[in-house]
């Protein structure tokens, strides 16, 4: 019988979402992508350590490139849906110059910028859907997910590679997390939440977010 495992691994710092499918049919560790998500086809056999060697021997760079989402190019990158070129070794964003040179300096250098425009945005809409106590609002470096609410911690983390998408892809996110404060699951009187705040979201997911397209 076939059966499906999920792991998180971590690659030079980044989690990537694995999804393990085992089979008797299958002779060997073979990997592919779909979705942001890399799906490994293996013998009942496999130990998880050769499958986590193989997904490591790409590295996260040649990961990102194989899940379509490398918004990094020679001559610039994309920010907030639009593609920036770089000028002498310097982007423009946030009325301020980084350095364009390496992505991790990148992200570490714009992320409290960042962190502030994601922060106002989930401000504005904790106001327009009557969400009674302000969330506590994180970035990180993540590979699996856009976004997630721990209750608990009354806290949001968002993936630091939304900077990349355009805002109203950003919007989407703030809002499906936002949406968490009312409905936990991912029900139906979940997505009447979100589509009452944003009835095109399954539009903008779909065609930016899903299909891993900046622009």
């Amino acid at each position: 019988m076939d059966f499906v495992e999920k792991y998180i691994f971590k690659i030079d710092d980044a989690d990537f979402e694995i999804e393990v499918k085992r089979s008797k049919d299958f002779r060997r560790i073979v990997a592919h992508s779909r979705s942001g998500i890399i799906y490994v086809s293996a013998p009942y056999t496999a130990k998880i350590e050769d499958i986590k060697k193989l997904v490591e021997s790409y590295g996260s760079k040649n990961l990102d490139i194989i899940l379509n989402r490398n918004p990094f190019k020679n001559d610039g990158v994309y920010l907030f849906g639009e593609f920036v070129k770089a000028n002498e070794g310097f982007i423009k964003i946030f009325n301020r110059f980084f350095i364009f040179k390496d992505r991790r300096i990148f992200y570490k250098n714009v992320s409290k910028y960042f962190l502030d425009y994601i922060t106002s945005r989930v401000r504005y809409y904790e106001e327009i859907m009557g969400v009674n106590e302000p969330y506590n609002v994180k970035i990180k470096n993540v590979k699996t997910i856009y976004g997630s609410n721990s209750m608990m911690t009354k806290s949001i983390t968002f993936d630091i590679k939304l900077i990349h998408y355009s805002k109203n892809a950003i919007d989407s996110v703030v809002i499906h997390e936002l949406a968490h404060d009312k409905v936990r699951d991912h029900s139906n009187n979940f997505y009447k939440v979100v589509l009452t705040y944003m009835p095109d979201y399954f539009e903008i997911q779909n065609n930016e977010l899903k299909r891993i397209d900046f622009k």
